[in-house]
């Protein structure tokens, strides 16, 4: 199988690496490890919180999923820190964590929020390149 990776020019010096894994890299964790960081995730309050359980969750080896991570990316986002959110998903993708609909379906309405239109239309175009179907609402 061939990994692919593709980077995105956005809005000047911003760039997001956007990438697609085989399935057999995703690698299983223990049970532990998901209810930890679930209870991390529902413990966000503020932008600090979400920074120090992102920063926990780079350093982990093996990384958890990316359900783990899209759960962050949404409290982020339900705070209101639009720009905080894209910065998080940036440096999911430097990371190598892979991204689902769900994960760029959030980015895609942080760029809507910030009124950073061709952003979103870029990653969009990403989306539909992979047929990935997004879910913005």
């Amino acid at each position: 199988m061939m990994n692919r990776t593709t980077f995105i020019k956005l809005g000047g010096t911003n760039s997001f690496l956007l990438h697609s894994l085989s399935s057999f890299q995703f690698g299983t964790h223990t049970a532990s490890l998901h209810s930890n960081v679930s209870s991390l995730v529902h413990k966000i309050t503020n932008l600090n919180d979400a920074l120090k359980v992102f920063d926990e969750m780079s350093h982990r080896q093996p990384l958890p999923s990316v359900v783990k991570f899209n759960q962050l990316l949404t409290a982020v986002t339900k705070i209101k820190h639009f720009s905080s959110s894209l910065d998080l998903f940036k440096q999911m993708c430097f990371l190598g964590v892979p991204d689902s609909n769900y994960t760029l379906s959030i980015a895609i309405k942080c760029c809507c929020q910030l009124h950073r239109t061709k952003d979103g239309f870029a990653l969009l175009g990403c989306c539909f390149r992979r047929a990935i179907s997004p879910n913005v609402i």
